[in-house]
């Protein structure tokens, strides 16, 4: 069976992927059990909203016939996945690389994080199995609030994300810990109701949360395995970069700059990840951030005027990137240098 699933945002997703339906069972002001009324049974779905940007959900269902899925969304929110049992695969176009996967022969009791602005794709299930997949969608804003709006270790491309950028994407995978286990199941088999519960659930996803983060932290580089850039791309992305630079108030879009040295904004996000280890506007932002500091430290500006010199038009916005970044909030950074 094929099935189109073209949604606008994490939530919609979630609704269109696990109930296929309207509820059939409130359990409470916060959470639902959900059925799955086409080519599955002995359904266990289940979606809970602990708050605005905080959505967890259960996929427990037995495929009839292979089933696909070809998605189309737009993504606001990380996704953290803990894929118990199943068999299929996945093949989605994030916004500048692609997710590949075999359920059944690498992503079985493993736990994966990921976030693209844009996901395009197919998911395919086959007859006969079991999938068990438990999920946490968390925005970018929500787990930074739970930072208190600070988050200055692990992948730089993870602090881009978490300070709002929408041009980049991210994955990673490894094996469900055992600690992981345990919280999933005391989240599914919560013993408390009512306002204990939600309190109950939320802290065991921050805790889930909290190790899967630790082992974003610890996770050894991954080879690139991108082929070497030819002499013209490398060329390319330097001029890009050139342009960037010579912009920081007022920088091109992401395609209009692909197009003004020649190339797709694709490509151009490939090549600045081979060369910067970044996107093209993880790139900007890095050099803004960097300008911004010698504004504050060398060049005696105040926030306000140092966050305007290199183009943010949002002193909070300035300050959250900052913070993120550096790991010190911009006006206790000026602060220090007296």
């Amino acid at each position: 069976m094929n099935k189109s699933i073209i949604t606008n945002s994490s939530e919609e997703f979630i609704w269109a992927t696990i109930s296929r339906s309207n509820p059939v069972k409130h359990n409470s002001a916060f959470e639902f059990q959900v059925e799955f009324p086409h080519n599955g049974k002995n359904s266990k779905n289940w979606i809970c909203k602990l708050k605005p940007g905080l959505i967890l959900s259960l996929n427990d269902v037995t495929y009839m016939e292979d089933v696909v899925n070809h998605v189309e969304t737009k993504e606001d929110c990380l996704k953290f996945a803990y894929f118990l049992s199943g068999k299929g695969n996945v093949n989605y176009n994030f916004l500048d690389t692609q997710l590949k996967r075999d359920f059944d022969e690498e992503l079985v009791h493993h736990s994966y994080v990921y976030f693209s602005p844009e996901i395009e794709g197919k998911i395919r299930f086959k007859a006969g199995s079991h999938l068990q997949q438990f999920s946490i969608h968390i925005s970018p804003s929500v787990l930074l609030n739970y930072f208190n709006g600070q988050f200055d270790i692990g992948p730089f491309v993870l602090r881009e994300i978490l300070a709002g950028s929408d041009q980049t994407s991210f994955f990673h995978t490894d094996r469900i810990s055992n600690s992981m286990r345990v919280a999933i199941d005391q989240i599914l088999n919560c013993p408390y109701s009512g306002a204990m519960r939600q309190l109950f659930i939320e802290s065991k996803t921050m805790e889930l949360i909290t190790y899967k983060m630790d082992q974003i932290i610890q996770a050894k580089p991954v080879r690139n395995h991108a082929p070497r850039l030819k002499k013209e791309d490398y060329g390319r992305i330097k001029k890009a970069a050139g342009i960037l630079i010579n912009n920081l108030e007022n920088p091109p879009g992401l395609f209009d700059l692909a197009k003004n040295v020649g190339t797709t904004h694709t490509r151009l996000n490939i090549g600045f990840r081979q060369i910067y280890g970044t996107t093209a506007f993880g790139y900007l932002r890095q050099v803004r951030l960097e300008k911004a500091r010698q504004l504050l430290e060398k060049d005696g500006l105040n926030v306000t005027q140092a966050a305007y010199e290199v183009g943010y038009n949002s002193i909070p916005s300035f300050s959250k990137a900052f913070s993120v970044y550096f790991g010190i909030n911009p006006t206790k950074y000026k602060k220090r240098l007296f």
